[in-house]
């Protein structure tokens, strides 16, 4: 009697289970927003395995993801792949299966009328040469955009005018480029890294805005700083005191800065991390260099910040020259700080470089290269479970599996 209540009580758990588990979504339109493409692309990929999709439903997905790869991502030829598999993917109506052979024979003639832009696209995608022939390519691909407007390989000219501006550094010309190609093929994305040079191109452009406003900011601390201390005179009253009160600054300086980087340091060498950049500022890492440089910009602060105090003495009423001096060094300081940020905590010295900073990355180094990205490539040893089914695309999931099995087996890189 037990027995037979507790088959019960699963059977109806299971019902209850199966009534409210939800079939997989199947998109029946086109992404309106960006942020959307890849989830709807998954979408896309998942139904697309299902193999319980009836015909007439997987014709109308392909149907839609081929749009969607030469409307949203200007990849024809990808279009062109999607459209001739809709016959093999069972007995579709009679309707899809001419409509797919319509779209393919369209998609044919036009790729046989733009063969050209094609094949010049393709030597723009090489490794140019030197600064000389970027700039022969700027001028060239301009001429295209201009000659071939409405072009499907339009978007792709774009892009690469812009990477070629961007390695001229013309950052704001480059910004500019890649915009234009994301609104051409808002998800250009999928075949060329656009969105991630369009985001280098502003963070580089935003850096040389913000050092020229740093000179500026110096320039402008300079004079000032230079007609009060030459209003002010002090070879006239300055004496031994005050050279002692200044070595006394330079001194903690020098003590309080060496004895955080120590213990800092000590800490996060003794804490294993996850990111791929040296955070050890032990003497002899490779952050000490970098620190030393910081401690010459600690110097020249307070040097400067001695000289505004001496300046300000001719400033006849205490409260004002207290909050002149206060200002001017806040200034010195802050404009020092950019200076420092913009020129070192972005730069290749403080990420992992040739053999030592791959050991430090301990395998979870993660690398893009110029042809694959965005897509991102790893040392397939240090992921002995990696799940190539869950790779959506085809394609990728097949160039990923050959090279993850090669580099296994030692035959790879």
């Amino acid at each position: 009697m037990r027995n037979g209540l507790v088959r019960l009580a699963l059977a109806f758990l299971l019902a209850g289970a199966a009534q409210g588990a939800e079939p997989a979504a199947v998109p029946t339109v086109l992404p309106t927003d960006s942020a959307e493409y890849a989830e709807w692309l998954r979408q896309v990929n998942r139904a697309l395995r299902d193999r319980a999709l009836p015909p007439a439903r997987r014709a109308a997905v392909l149907a839609l993801k081929a749009r969607f790869y030469e409307e949203f991502v200007g990849d024809p030829e990808q279009a062109l792949h999607i459209w001739e598999q809709v016959p093999s993917a069972g007995p579709a109506p009679g309707s899809e299966a001419a409509q797919a052979a319509a779209q393919a024979e369209r998609l044919r003639a036009l790729l046989a009328r733009h063969r050209g832009e094609k094949d010049a696209l393709r030597t723009m995608a090489t490794h140019p040469g030197g600064d000389e022939e970027r700039t022969a390519r700027v001028a060239e691909l301009r001429r295209m955009i201009a000659r071939c407007a409405g072009s499907p390989y339009e978007a792709g000219m774009t892009y690469y005018l812009g990477a070629y501006l961007l390695d001229l550094g013309q950052e704001r010309a480059a910004y500019e480029a890649f915009g234009q190609a994301l609104r051409l093929r808002p998800a250009l994305g999928f075949s060329l890294p656009a969105p991630i040079r369009m985001q280098r191109a502003y963070r580089l452009w935003s850096v040389r805005v913000a050092r020229r406003a740093a000179r500026r900011l110096l320039a402008a601390w300079l004079l000032v700083a230079g007609a009060l201390f030459g209003l002010a005179r002090p070879w006239r009253w300055l004496g031994l005191r005050h050279a002692l009160g200044l070595g006394v600054l330079l001194a903690v300086w020098t003590g309080c800065f060496w004895a955080g980087a120590w213990l800092i340091g000590r800490a996060t060498d003794a804490t294993p991390t996850a990111t791929n950049c040296f955070v050890g500022t032990m003497p002899g890492s490779p952050m000490s260099e970098v620190l030393c440089v910081l401690f010459g910009y600690g110097l020249i602060g307070v040097l400067g910040a001695f000289a505004a105090a001496v300046a300000t003495t001719v400033v006849p009423l205490p409260k004002t020259r207290l909050l002149l001096n206060l200002f001017l060094s806040l200034l010195l300081f802050g404009t020092l700080v950019a200076f420092f940020s913009l020129r070192h905590c972005r730069s290749a010295e403080l990420e992992p470089a040739g053999e030592q900073g791959l050991a430090v990355a301990r395998g979870s180094l993660r690398f893009t290269t110029e042809e694959l990205m965005p897509f991102l490539l790893m040392d397939p040893r240090a992921y002995p479970g990696l799940a190539l089914e869950e790779v959506d695309e085809e394609v990728l999931r097949a160039f990923v599996r050959h090279h993850y099995e090669a580099m296994r087996s030692g035959a790879g890189p």
